[in-house]
């Protein structure tokens, strides 16, 4: 049995552009941008949609399936964070995923974790 099947990199941004977190054409376009800078086929339309029921859990959710798997992302417009997953079995730089990430959105700070799956 194989046990490295590809990488998973959790992102939590911080202090976020406000506008930009809740800007669907922007975020649209930081997921076709991600996508290219981590060198990702898209496979499909990405599903986007704004909703929640509670003020801390309202913004949009986007995902995008890749040719190696997904990616997803939620966006909190009540605390400006970004929650954003990258799984693939196609490897890439988890470290600059992370910091482009970061930058993309303004986030004033970021974590982020990488696994191997």
């Amino acid at each position: 049995m194989k046990s490295d099947f590809g990488l998973s990199l959790h992102m939590n941004l911080f202090e976020c552009n406000h506008e930009k977190i809740c800007d669907g054409e922007y975020i649209k376009a930081w997921m076709i941008d991600l996508c290219n800078f981590i060198d990702m086929k898209r496979h499909g339309e990405m599903v986007i949609e704004r909703f929640g029921t509670e003020p801390q859990f309202y913004g949009y959710s986007v995902m995008q399936l890749i040719e190696t798997s997904c990616i997803t992302a939620h966006f909190s417009e009540e605390t400006d964070c970004c929650y954003i997953d990258v799984f693939s079995c196609k490897t890439f730089n988890g470290q600059k995923t992370a910091k482009y990430c970061a930058d993309y959105f303004n986030a004033h700070a970021y974590t982020y974790k990488l696994f191997k799956r």
